[in-house]
C-alpha cells in the first residue's frame, strides 16, 4: 500500500520477506540472485524446494547454495557421547535425520552439483572450503543444545532431566577442553545459473 511504498522511497535498499521457502510467494522469473544457505538438508523434499527458487529466478540469474561439509571431530564426538548417556543412539540418529534428512547426501559437493543439475541449472561450481571458527567452551555446547539434536533431547528429558545433561556436557568439555579453542567446519559453496 501507500505505507509500504512511501517507506521504501523513504529508506531505499533490501527489504526483507519471510515465507514459507515451498511455494514462495514471489511471480516466477522476479529475483536476479537466490541464496540457500545451509537450509537444504531440511526440506523433506528438497528437489521441490529447489524448483520452487529456480521458478522465482530470473533467466540469466544465480542461485547460490550452501550445505555443510562431513567432518568428524573430537567435539562432535565428546556432544555425541554425553547425548548416548541420556538417549539410545538409534533414537538420537532418527532424530536427526528427521531434522536434516539430507545432511549426509549433501555433505558431499558431487551430490550438490548433482541436484542444481537436476533442477535445470547449468555453469555449476561447487568448491569445498575450510572454515575457521574459535568458540569458548559455553559458546560450543549452547550452539549444539538449540541445534536438532539439543533441541529433540530438551524435548525428550523435559525440563526435570535437561539441567543433568547440560551439566554433564559441561562437566565433560571442561575435563576435555580448553576455556577457548579453535574448531573447522567443511563448507560446500555452490554457484548455478539458470538458463
Amino acid at each position: 500500500g501507500h505505507a509500504s511504498a512511501a517507506a521504501a522511497a523513504a529508506a531505499p535498499g533490501p527489504r526483507f520477506v519471510a515465507a514459507a521457502a515451498i511455494d514462495l510467494p514471489f511471480r516466477d522469473a522476479t529475483f536476479g540472485y537466490v541464496t540457500a544457505a545451509f537450509v537444504l538438508n531440511h526440506f523433506a523434499r528438497y528437489d521441490t524446494a529447489l524448483y520452487d527458487m529456480v521458478r522465482v529466478l530470473a533467466s540469466g540469474g544465480r542461485l547460490g547454495v550452501a550445505t555443510w561439509g562431513k567432518r568428524d571431530d573430537e567435539l562432535g564426538a565428546a556432544w555425541r557421547e554425553v547425548a548416548e548417556e541420556f538417549a539410545e543412539r538409534e533414537v538420537l540418529e532418527l532424530a536427526h535425520r528427521e531434522a536434516q534428512p539430507w545432511a549426509e547426501r549433501f555433505a558431499d559437493p558431487g551430490e550438490v552439483h548433482l541436484a542444481l543439475r537436476e533442477a535445470g541449472l547449468g555453469e555449476i561450481r561447487v568448491e569445498r572450503r575450510e572454515y575457521h571458527l574459535t568458540f569458548t567452551r559455553e559458546d560450543y555446547l549452547r550452539s549444539r543444545e538449540i541445534g536438532a539434536t539439543g533441541r529433540f533431547l530438551r524435548q525428550m528429558l523435559g525440563e526435570e532431566l535437561w539441567p543433568s545433561f547440560a551439566a554433564r556436557a559441561r562437566q565433560v568439555f571442561e575435563q576435555r577442553f580448553p576455556e577457548a579453542f579453535n574448531d573447522f567446519r567443511d563448507v560446500n559453496l555452490a554457484i548455478a545459473a539458470k538458463p
